[in-house]
């Protein structure tokens, strides 16, 4: 396959590498704890308010590190944890799009919103808030895109005619800035938990369809194949002169299933951390691969970010030689103090 935007070779190898090792790694235990662990980028708390607007829904600071999924859920993902299920069964039972085989083994799952909830829950993780989401997108300066500035193909939208998901991690130029995190543009929609407004470039679609009530509804973000590329917010000025925001979202019937809606899962990142550390020291090559996820975070998220928090949990009394190593990685060259 080409690879959009950066190297396919040998990164997405790699990429697909841990996501199959993952996936076959069904028995519960120190692999399959390492590997999802392998699988997260860490988001450090912070304040991220959107072109310094001071309303609420302009403040999309997070005050609680997490840890994401740097990749949407993966087919594979869902037949490690759901093996009994078919993807798709019952309306989408036999398309193309809902097939799984060794070409679409890395297309993102498509769920409805009960399923990406479950699913979560099966993985010990949660939905992402759509507070969340935006701070992840649009980092602690407002960008409009996850990878700085509007630049075609670095997404797989509609403007590049694939008709169908991409393997997730395909497009390396088009990861968000900050945090590492593959397809927040394009591919599939992502669920999350909470709702916001969002815009529309369609005339024919009013606004309406963003700001339906009750608890039956839910919102996706962040576009699909099917969708054109879009900036994750606008600033809009009402005819009084007040400035707002709405993103690119929609709000969608929470038993909507779509080959172009996924979801992407999260975690707070001191409970999981604490929980899943003492796992970890029984996988293969336990301690390179935690110093090496530690690495990776300090690259992604910033020394000053994750240093501290990493190292406040490694002091403390009776914790597993994981978090050390964990936090000895984040350290500018991987030696301990």
């Amino acid at each position: 396959m080409r690879s959009h935007g950066g190297t396919f070779g040998g990164a997405h190898a790699c990429v697909l590498f841990v996501l199959l090792a993952a996936a076959c790694s069904r028995a519960e235990g120190p692999e399959r704890a390492l590997h999802q662990l392998e699988g997260l980028s860490f988001v450090p708390a912070g304040r991220c308010r959107i072109l310094e607007l001071y309303v609420d829904h302009a403040n999309c600071t997070i005050n609680e590190p997490i840890l994401v999924d740097r990749y949407e859920v993966t087919r594979a993902t869902w037949q490690a944890y759901f093996p009994e299920r078919v993807l798709g069964a019952g309306a989408f039972d036999g398309h193309p799009l809902a097939r799984i085989d060794d070409a679409t083994l890395y297309w993102p799952a498509f769920l409805d919103y009960a399923e990406a909830v479950e699913l979560a829950e099966r993985r010990g993780l949660r939905l992402l808030t759509a507070q969340e989401w935006i701070h992840i997108a649009v980092a602690r300066t407002g960008l409009r895109y996850p990878w700085g500035y509007a630049q075609d193909s670095l997404a797989n939208t509609a403007e590049l005619h694939n008709e169908a998901p991409t393997p997730v991690g395909t497009f390396e130029n088009g990861r968000s800035r900050f945090f590492g995190c593959y397809d927040l543009v394009g591919n599939v929609w992502e669920w999350v938990d909470g709702r916001t407004q969002g815009y529309t470039t369609d005339p024919t679609v009013l606004d309406a369809v963003n700001e339906v009530e009750g608890d039956a509804y839910a919102t996706i973000f962040g576009g699909s194949f099917r969708s054109s590329l879009q900036p994750t917010f606008r600033a809009l000025r009402d005819k009084d002169g007040y400035v707002y925001l709405r993103f690119h979202c929609r709000t969608k019937d929470k038993r909507t299933e779509s080959p172009d809606i996924g979801v992407r899962h999260a975690v707070d990142a001191r409970t999981y951390l604490r929980r899943q550390a003492a796992l970890w020291g029984g996988a293969e090559r336990a301690e390179a691969r935690v110093r090496a996820v530690g690495k990776r975070w300090r690259e992604e998220s910033g020394l000053e970010s994750v240093t501290p928090f990493l190292e406040g949990l490694a002091a403390e009394e009776g914790v597993p030689p994981a978090l050390r190593w964990l936090a000895q990685g984040v350290e500018p060259r991987g030696g301990a103090r």
